[in-house]
């Protein structure tokens, strides 16, 4: 028996979205269509970009994590934070978290690994710039903007 979760409407309302689980494995439900099948779906999961065309969701596949993006997977990793769109709905990050290292997944791609993302990631107003904080061993931290690491600071 398939039990809905919460339910989420894209932003302009046209699309929805819901959690549905089948026996053990959970399955999100996209505009009436099931997709693939997972162990578990990260709460606060599925999101909608801001126009409502792409869709982000956070899966346990075994012991690992992966980012779900339009049907593409991303990962494995052994934790996901929260998917956040660009305000255009193009882009999107999230922290991924390899071990006891963290980094940033941005569009797809594995950012450079710290000890930790302390905050962000954040998209400019016009999604064109993303910036995140990254902390070292030492503690010290430094912003890290479209890709590029930034002067080190004490906090």
């Amino acid at each position: 028996m398939i039990r809905p979760g919460p339910l989420t409407f894209s932003p302009d309302g046209r699309r929805l979205a819901y959690v549905a689980r089948t026996g053990h494995r959970w399955l999100i439900v996209v505009d009436g269509t099931e997709q693939k099948e997972y162990d578990e779906i990260a709460e606060g999961t599925p999101v909608f970009s801001p126009e409502g065309r792409r869709l982000a969701c956070v899966v346990r596949a075994g012991a690992k994590w992966l980012l779900v993006v339009d049907s593409e997977e991303h990962g494995p990793f052994d934790k996901v934070g929260a998917p956040v769109f660009s305000p255009d709905g193009a882009r999107l990050a999230c922290v991924v978290t390899a071990g006891d290292r963290q980094s940033a997944l941005v569009d797809g791609k594995e950012e450079k690994l710290y000890t930790a993302i302390s905050s962000g990631p954040v998209f400019s107003p016009g999604g064109k710039r993303l910036a995140y904080v990254a902390m070292r061993e030492d503690l010290q931290e430094r912003v890290v903007l479209d890709g590029k690491e930034q002067k080190l600071y004490h906090g």
